[in-house]
């Protein structure tokens, strides 16, 4: 699972992979008052998108919360589409931390229809095979969101660890 305190509420958050297929996960979420005891929500939080570059395999979500924003709950997640196996990194957002999370731009609202860190293009980079596990942080006193994440090239099954900023969520 990924832990998220919501620096606003002091609530505590679980998100966790699930799934009812193997190929078809969702993303689900527990709250918690204390940290101790736990309440699952009944439906999944985020689920696969159909016919899309994130129809499958839909994973390791990282939560974080930027001030602000339209919808201020962001969560970063791996996925692949139904056919091919390179997992790339898509982004979700919500406007309260159970949900639901959906493919919209926390500052505007707009559709996302891709990945926002897909595999690199260059097959010399380091992370041109895939990008996965996400973990993100959000500084306040740059506004930048911080983000590392696995990569590995195409040929290799070494997975690195790599490290991105955005400064527009």
């Amino acid at each position: 699972p990924s832990y998220f305190a919501d620096p606003d509420t002091g609530l505590h958050y679980l998100y966790y992979r699930g799934h009812h297929q193997q190929e078809l996960q969702a993303i689900g979420v527990s709250s918690s008052v204390d940290g101790q005891s736990w309440t699952p929500a009944p439906e999944p939080v985020l689920g696969a998108n159909p016919g899309q570059w994130d129809h499958q395999n839909v994973s390791n979500p990282t939560v974080i919360k930027v001030p602000g924003a339209l919808r201020p709950y962001v969560m970063l997640y791996h996925a692949r589409p139904e056919s091919g196996a390179v997992r790339e990194i898509g982004l979700a957002s919500a406007a309260d931390p159970l949900g639901p999370f959906e493919r919209l731009d926390p500052l505007s609202g707009a559709a996302i229809t891709a990945p926002v860190l897909p595999a690199s293009a260059n097959p010399s980079y380091l992370d041109s095979g895939r990008t996965l596990h996400p973990s993100a942080r959000y500084d306040a006193d740059s506004g930048l969101v911080h983000l590392w994440y696995n990569g590995r090239t195409a040929a290799s099954s070494v997975l690195r660890i790599f490290h991105a900023t955005s400064a527009d969520a």
